[in-house]
């Protein structure tokens, strides 16, 4: 009789990394060092089978493609290149940290990359190439930025979470703040709004408020997400309340 097959690792609780998995048999590694925002510093990725491996200094992280959610590929709110974004359902390990999500900067002057994977040749500025692979071997699709276009012609609007500066991208399905290395995602399906109207001042703000997915059967509840966005350009504010409306997000007690 043919042995029984191997039992599935077990869903990490909340807040912990999950399982490591095995990276299994190498596809492809990109020559070049890639600078990441998170986890900040210079990783030399490999792509394998089950998961990729960010070669660092210190540590090696493995990020399996089961748990990536998304691949987003965004311009810089500044109009300085584009960034990749990589959610996972669950952290990973990174030492005796974790990480949530990848977050890569490809600048205009950066030397572009180029490899091939499973026969199809990937080239481009890092971002690019390392979103498309993400996308490929974690079937998923590549999104990008939505309809909504800023007055200014960037692709996102610049604000600050307290004291740090901050960019709101109003995507498809959900909107997404970068606060420095940090990425927020909140789906409009899930998205409380307070919309505090600029009156006198030349700014408005946004608190926003998003309430956590469903956790697994047997796994601790989470916590809704909480954020509060300042200085938000005073011409954007009737744009920005109407596109969350239209969306279906709960602004100011609409639903």
């Amino acid at each position: 009789a043919p042995p029984p097959p191997a039992a599935a690792a077990p869903a990490a609780p909340a807040g912990s990394a999950a399982p490591l998995d095995r990276p299994g048999a190498l596809l492809v590694e990109l020559a070049s060092d890639l600078s990441f925002l998170s986890p900040r510093g210079k990783f030399r990725l490999s792509l394998n089978e089950g998961a990729a491996v960010l070669h660092g200094k210190s540590a090696e992280i493995a990020v399996p493609y089961r748990l990536v959610s998304r691949v987003l590929v965004l311009p810089e709110a500044s109009g300085q290149g584009s960034l990749c974004v990589v959610t996972l359902a669950a952290p990973v390990a990174n030492g005796k940290s974790q990480v949530g999500h990848l977050l890569l900067h490809s600048k205009p002057a950066e030397p572009k990359v180029e490899c091939s994977l499973s026969g199809k040749p990937l080239c481009g500025q890092p971002a690019s190439v390392v979103s498309q692979a993400f996308a490929s071997l974690a079937a998923v699709e590549v999104g990008g930025i939505g309809s909504f276009k800023p007055f200014g012609g960037r692709a996102a609007l610049q604000c600050y979470v307290k004291a740090t500066e901050a960019a709101l991208y109003l995507l498809e399905k959900e909107l997404l703040v970068k606060e420095a290395s940090k990425v927020h995602v909140m789906p409009y399906s899930r998205l409380r709004v307070e919309v505090l109207p600029p009156d006198s001042r030349r700014t408005f703000d946004l608190q926003l408020e998003c309430a956590a997915a469903d956790a697994p059967a047997g796994a601790p509840a989470k916590t809704a997400l909480k954020l509060e966005l300042s200085m938000l350009p005073a011409n954007e504010c009737d744009r920005v309340s109407e596109l969350l409306q239209r969306k279906r997000a709960n602004v100011n007690g609409s639903l």
